[in-house]
């Protein structure tokens, strides 16, 4: 097809070169010649358009086919993305709300940890508490035992 334009545009040329040969002449007999063969031109030009036209129909034809398996294709590919992209959104929507269940869960753990950590902390003071009691009772009655510690005589 390439080769046929190309034909074509060179015969074009040569047809324009004629043209401006005969139109350079003044006299009626080459203005007659350049009409006849201006005619000739025009019925060549046409015969060889035809010519093409019936080849880059096949042509043209099967780019058609090749631009409608493109399309097809592109429309395919299209679907199919759209259908991961879904599928994508909602595994994330599953992941987001697996890690906001498990950021609450961290968050009461933490309330937790606090809390039996004040626990732990009062109970350290009740029994420094406690066994300043015990020193202090124990110091005070040295005599007085407990009387399952003790043992009769």
């Amino acid at each position: 097809r390439q080769q046929q334009i190309t034909a074509l545009q060179a015969r074009v040329r040569d047809l324009q070169h004629a043209l401006g040969k005969v139109t350079s002449g003044s006299s009626a007999a080459s203005t007659s010649q350049s009409g006849d063969v201006l005619s000739q031109s025009t019925i060549s030009i046409e015969s060889a358009m035809a010519a093409a036209k019936g080849t880059a129909t096949s042509a043209d034809h099967r780019q058609v086919e090749k631009l409608q398996k493109l399309d097809k294709m592109k429309k395919q590919t299209a679907q199919e993305a759209q259908a991961e992209l879904s599928a994508l959104q909602s595994s994330k929507q599953q992941l987001q709300q697996r890690y906001e269940a498990s950021r609450a869960r961290c968050q009461t753990l933490t309330n937790q940890i606090q809390a039996l950590k004040a626990q732990v902390e009062r109970l350290q003071i009740k029994s420094e508490r406690d066994d300043h009691i015990l020193k202090s009772l124990s110091v005070t009655s040295p005599q007085r035992q407990h009387p399952a510690l003790s043992l009769p005589q």
